[in-house]
């Protein structure tokens, strides 16, 4: 390893996708791999989504195929890699399965005594020839170790058998032709300057992702990985993504961001094309441009699922939004604005502060009383959790048991309940017992806390904490666990628990631009229609941290709707106010986002401007003939204050409820073949 200055050069994973020619770079200096693999967010497709454990040789090779086969669903023929999806990555399942479980099924190695893996070579008969076929269509592979299916423990572990295992590894990426590797957190080979130093000896370039869920993640000058996970594994569920996305706020900070080229936060593969709606979908994939994540398709996207992929097409395809990803401009994207509408009254579990006192079980109406007088409830949005609400003896979200043992269940969702539990989880095989905290809302409140199926956590033994644990003390705190650490009340929300976000990333500036521009993504996680706007001089002033240019006069402001790949024009008067006064508004309907592209004009750049884009047929269209009223903003029922005379509408884009097909579950399916 070495310090030097992140310095872009061309990506050897990735075909280059480029905002503009002249990308900016960051003055960070900090230690980490030198070899050029991930100057870009990495891009590519992954197993474990659509296959599990259940894959083979031919549907690595089948994958493969369809990444280079081009489809013509959006008037032009372009493949995948095209776009930049080019790295196939096989994750777990790989071993000889019958192997571990003759052995031992809790413990079982899949490995010999020297270090070797041990291979399915039913499933996966030549690991080298397959990777010889993928290289030949241009692509590139990915490999999986430390897995987790069976994960490998050693009760006894000795320093001969731990550097076996490890080479025997590093031999068999490296000998197998593989380009990439994801390194899991389940068995007990956790250190990655060992992993980085004995790839490095090898001399043969290989992307290593880091996927310790957060547990193990950079600093500004550490990052022996070129990407690393920072959440919980993502799941189809309506708002796991969103869940994961709340981790990358950590590691995005204003000043001073932790992820950046060679080094890139990732909240898990995407999901897009198994969630249950096509505004999920593109909710989500617009989440993970506009953060710099890494692109890795988890969906099934052989010609057996061609009906899916045609109805994402537009979604994974996007180049605008792709190449927005790709940008660097010095900063890869961050939190700009977080609320919940209407919401006064939540929770979080304190840390570090005096606990409240006031807290009371009311026995009888099966209720938790706060030191406010109001009541526990449960909601459904953005995730299953509490806040607090006025007490009502007839709203069956408020049912709460503090049972004996120290449970504390809501009462409404079956007999197997959910139960009220802090979202941090420990690595027990690992080398610590931290506790993290899942959603990183700890920075300011302390742990969210959600409602969770009341067994789950214990049994998997992923999490220190488990329900059995709460207890309201003497001088009336709710007490979790034996940490000192309380339930508290705030009028603030947990950031996990807010359903209205917008984030923002800093985009290159061109040559003709007056300003940077800006990109923004603006998601609704509510259950309702729901007004949004961002004042211009703010977003730009957060993102781009330089007073000096927000002080300066703009003449007009083109704004790019990224989803509906169109153009909007707003010239400012004398009479209409200036940029600086100006907000953006619009309305977006449940799971719906926004995806805009901001940029500020001087009068004669505008003209350059509309002059090039005409040329182009990428029609400008003047925000007076946007069919858009205050009676619109009424309508969804949102509290408008004074800034609606200072708003700039847009009509942003909207999803179709005929978009949203009928999916079923690959999963069956895939099971069933790998029986055969």
């Amino acid at each position: 390893m070495m310090h030097r200055k992140q310095v872009l050069v061309t990506c050897l994973l990735l075909p280059v996708l480029t905002y503009s020619e002249a990308d900016q770079v960051s003055s960070v200096e900090r230690e980490f791999i030198d070899d050029g693999l991930a100057t870009r967010p990495p891009m590519g497709w992954r197993s474990w989504n659509s296959f599990a454990m259940f894959v083979d040789e031919e549907t690595i090779l089948d994958t493969a195929k369809s990444l280079v086969k081009k489809r013509n669903y959006s008037n032009a023929r372009v493949s995948l890699a095209d776009l930049g999806y080019t790295d196939v990555g096989l994750d777990d399942g790989y071993q000889d399965l019958l192997h571990v479980l003759w052995r031992d099924w809790t413990n079982g190695h899949h490995h010999d005594k020297d270090g070797n893996i041990i291979i399915s070579k039913h499933r996966f008969p030549d690991m080298k020839e397959m990777n010889d076929k993928i290289h030949d269509m241009n692509l590139t592979s990915g490999f999986y170790l430390n897995n987790c299916l069976f994960r490998e423990q050693y009760p006894d572990l000795d320093e001969e058998t731990y550097m076996n295992h490890m080479k025997g590894d590093v031999k068999a990426t490296t000998d197998w032709g593989f380009d990439s590797v994801k390194i899991d957190g389940c068995s007990v080979f956790l250190d990655f300057d060992l992993w980085q130093t004995m790839f490095r000896k090898t001399n043969q370039p290989v992307m290593i992702e880091n996927c310790h869920w957060g547990w193990t993640v950079p600093t500004k000058d550490w990052c022996p990985f070129h990407m690393f996970r920072v959440s919980k594994d993502i799941m189809t569920r309506r708002t796991s993504w969103y869940e994961n996305l709340q981790r990358m706020v950590k590691f995005s900070d204003w000043d001073e961001p932790i992820s950046g080229p060679d080094c890139w936060a990732y909240p898990d593969m995407l999901q897009v094309g198994q969630l249950e709606s096509t505004k999920l979908d593109r909710s989500h994939f617009a989440s993970w441009c506009i953060t710099s994540s890494p692109l890795v398709i988890g969906m099934d996207v052989r010609d057996v699922n061609e009906k899916e992929v045609k109805r994402v097409w537009n979604i994974i395809a996007n180049r605008e939004a792709i190449a927005i990803n790709q940008a660097w401009a010095g900063h890869p994207g961050g939190l700009f604005k977080s609320w919940t509408p209407e919401r006064t009254g939540n929770v979080h579990l304190t840390a570090g502060q005096p606990c409240q006192k006031g807290w009371r079980f009311d026995e009888k109406q099966k209720r938790i009383i706060t030191p406010s007088g109001k009541c526990l409830s449960a909601v459904e949005l953005p995730m299953p959790g509490i806040v607090t609400e006025t007490c009502n003896s007839t709203k069956g979200e408020q049912s709460f048991d503090l049972q004996d043992g120290g449970v504390l269940r809501h009462s409404g969702y079956g007999p197997a309940g959910l139960c009220v539990l802090p979202e941090t989880f420990a690595m027990p095989w690992g080398k610590s017992d931290t506790k993290i905290d899942i959603l990183n809302t700890a920075v300011e409140y302390g742990p969210a806390v959600l409602l969770e199926g009341c067994h789950w956590y214990y049994q998997q033994k992923l999490i220190v904490y488990h329900p059995y644990n709460w207890t309201i003390t003497a001088d009336s705190r709710l007490v979790f666990q034996e940490d000192d650490m309380c339930l508290g009340e705030t009028e603030v929300a947990p950031m996990a628990m807010d359903t209205h976000q917008i984030w923002a990333k800093p985009l290159p500036k061109k040559k003709h631009d007056s300003l940077q521009p800006v990109a923004a993504v603006a998601l609704n996680m509510g259950a309702n229609d729901a007004f949004f706007s961002f004042s211009l001089k703010e977003i730009f002033a957060t993102v781009l941290r330089n007073p000096l240019e927000m002080s300066a006069t703009h003449d007009a402001l083109h704004i790019r709707d990224i989803h509906a790949r169109r153009s909007f024009e707003h010239v400012f008067t004398k009479e209409g106010g200036t940029w600086a006064d100006a907000y953006v508004c619009f309305v977006l309907g449940a799971d719906e986002s926004a995806f805009l592209k901001l940029t500020p004009f001087d009068g004669d750049e505008l003209k350059q401007h509309k002059k090039k884009k005409k040329s182009q047929q990428d029609y400008l269209h003047s925000l007076d003939e946007v069919e858009f009223t205050r009676k619109k903003v009424n309508d969804v029922g949102e509290k408008i204050s004074s800034i609606v005379d200072h708003c700039i509408w847009i009509d942003v884009f909207r999803e179709s409820n005929a978009a949203d097909l009928e999916k079923t579950s690959s999963w069956f399916s895939n099971f069933a073949r790998f029986l055969q």
